[in-house]
C-alpha cells in the first residue's frame, strides 16, 4: 500500500439497477472505489445467475453523467427515464456478449464525489500501489 493510501477504506455503493438489455431484469450493482486503484471504478453486476465485474474508468463515469463518455467496450450516456429521474447508461460489450443498464445519476455522481474527496484529480499517481504490483510480478 501507497503512504498516501494507507488507512483509506474501499467504498461502495449497492444500488439496483433496470436491465434495458433484456427488459423487466433488475440487476443488483456494486460500485467499488479503491485508493490504491484511483483510476478504476469496479462495477459488479450480480443476478441469480451468479455475477461479473466491470472495471471502468472514473472519468468515463463522471463524465458520462453530462454528456456521452468512453469507447469501444465501455459507453455512458446521460439520459432521463420514464418518471423524469436523471440516469446514466451504461453499455458494456465484450466478445462473450453486452449488457446495457440504467442507473440513478444522483447516486452515482454522489459515489464519484466521495471517490474524488478520497483521491482528488490529477493526484492518482500518488496512490498507485506500483511497487506491491512489480513484487507481485516478480515473486
Amino acid at each position: 500500500m501507497t503512504e498516501m493510501s494507507e488507512g483509506i477504506k474501499p467504498l461502495s455503493l449497492d444500488l439496483r439497477a433496470p436491465c434495458l438489455s433484456s427488459p423487466g431484469h433488475v440487476l443488483d450493482v456494486r460500485m467499488g472505489y479503491r485508493a490504491t486503484d484511483p483510476f478504476a471504478v469496479a462495477l459488479d453486476f450480480s443476478s441469480g445467475a451468479g455475477s461479473v465485474v466491470w472495471m471502468v474508468a472514473r472519468d468515463v463515469l463522471w463524465h458520462g453523467l453530462t454528456e456521452p463518455a468512453g469507447d469501444g467496450d465501455v459507453r455512458v450516456t446521460p439520459d432521463t427515464d420514464a418518471d423524469g429521474l436523471r440516469v446514466v447508461h451504461v453499455e458494456l460489450t465484450s466478445p462473450d456478449g453486452s449488457l446495457e443498464v440504467s442507473i440513478d445519476a444522483v447516486e452515482v455522481s454522489t459515489f464519484l464525489r466521495r471517490t474524488f474527496d478520497l483521491v482528488p484529480t490529477g493526484w492518482e499517481s500518488d496512490h498507485l500501489a506500483l511497487d506491491e504490483l512489480i513484487d507481485s510480478l516478480l515473486a
